[in-house]
């Protein structure tokens, strides 16, 4: 299994970013941002896990990671770009939701976070950046 440590945003940025988010609970199965969408924040799984993926025209979806506690996504809202996946809760989830105004701060920008997302941004992945 793929060593995820260093996706996992450590405790004082996650106490940062508490501080301008909004939690917000979804069921198990529950779409919490579909491809394409339009952006306006940073999600931080705060318990729960969801899966990450992308489909093509047919409708056949490919999955790009499973992320857990202290994992993020959305970090495209940072350039205003659509949502480049669709996210899925497989679990009962709490996601801490950060605003671009805040996602775009300091708290984010100075440790790298908007820049450590590689590895489940399919933009990256894929060159599109």
């Amino acid at each position: 299994m793929k060593d995820r440590s260093a996706e996992v945003l450590p405790p004082p940025l996650l106490e940062a970013i508490a501080k301008g988010a909004t939690v917000r609970a979804f069921p198990k199965n529950a779409i919490i941002v579909n491809e394409g969408d339009e952006t306006d924040s940073v999600y931080v799984i705060l318990s729960g896990r969801a899966r990450v993926y992308v489909s093509n025209a047919q409708g056949r979806e490919v999955q790009l990671n499973v992320i857990g506690p202290g994992e993020y996504f959305g970090e495209v809202t940072l350039d205003g770009g659509p949502r480049s996946a669709s996210v899925m809760s497989l679990d009962d989830c709490r996601c801490a939701l950060s605003p671009r105004t805040c996602a775009a701060s300091p708290c984010w920008t100075s440790t790298g976070a908007s820049r450590g997302c590689s590895s489940i941004s399919p933009r990256a992945a894929t060159g599109a950046w």
